[in-house]
């Protein structure tokens, strides 16, 4: 896999910043799947978990709300802890 650029920020902290293969989120319309080259959108997020695979390693957030945006230069989650 090619990957894509992926930044996740909470209203604290930054929880994530680097290269992801996959991401899968809590959509208002259901899990939300994210790989290389995914068409651009805007979606609102529900509560639930974060998962960021990159190679063989897994990590996962949770988050009570937030939103997402896919576009040509990457990825960004805003997201409530």
């Amino acid at each position: 896999m090619t990957g894509f650029a992926l930044t996740i920020n909470s209203e604290k902290r930054n929880l994530y910043k680097g290269k992801a293969d996959f991401l899968d989120v809590p959509s208002i319309e259901g899990r939300l799947t994210v790989l290389a080259h995914h068409a651009p959108l805007l979606s609102i997020l529900n509560s639930g978990k974060i998962v960021i695979k990159n190679a063989n390693v897994k990590e996962e957030f949770d988050i009570k709300e937030g939103f997402i945006e896919v576009n040509k230069k990457g990825v960004t989650v805003l997201a409530k802890e």
